[in-house]
């Protein structure tokens, strides 16, 4: 067994034409007038289904390596598509037409549906805890000046594919 000392947190946003006035934030997606796409069987899938019961979703398996669904956005064929927020300031960057949801660097540091990332230590030694959890805290605002910093087009390019 091991515990977490959490640095930061990743997750979900989203990707939606600039044009689209139907969505403004991510409560616009609660609606079964607004098709997400997602990746089948992924646990953003299953937990964007449990946020937003009256969405409708466009479910397709995902390639090998990942991907996004950015040019079905662009193409029309799906309002707004989930992606791992770490890709945002990417995302906005290679693909000018679009827009992300929530805002991109609020993205990056408050995703839609947050996942806690961290460091695993083994489990039972609360002092060491108490000082990883000490360690972590003080050096969470460099480590989220890192993220942004790596999570633009220059270090991600190779990531977004086409």
């Amino acid at each position: 067994m091991i515990d977490f000392a959490n640095y930061t947190e990743g997750g979900t946003c989203y990707i939606v034409l600039k044009t689209n006035d139907k969505i403004k934030s991510v409560d616009d997606l609660n609606s079964p007038d607004v098709v997400t796409g997602t990746f089948t069987g992924t646990g953003t899938e299953q937990e964007f289904v449990k946020k937003y019961p009256k969405a409708k979703i466009s479910s397709v398996i995902q390639p090998p390596g990942g991907g996004t669904r950015v040019l079905e956005v662009i193409n029309g064929r799906i309002a707004a598509a989930a992606f791992d927020s770490p890709l945002a300031l990417a995302l906005e960057s290679k693909y000018p037409q679009i827009k992300v949801v929530p805002e991109a660097h609020d993205c990056i540091a408050h995703p839609d549906i947050p996942i806690p990332i961290g460091v695993g230590f083994n489990k039972g030694d609360p002092a060491f805890a108490k000082f990883m959890t000490a360690i972590t805290e003080k050096m969470k605002p460099e480590m989220d000046k890192t993220i942004e910093k790596y999570s633009t087009l220059e270090f991600l390019q190779d990531q977004l594919g086409s």
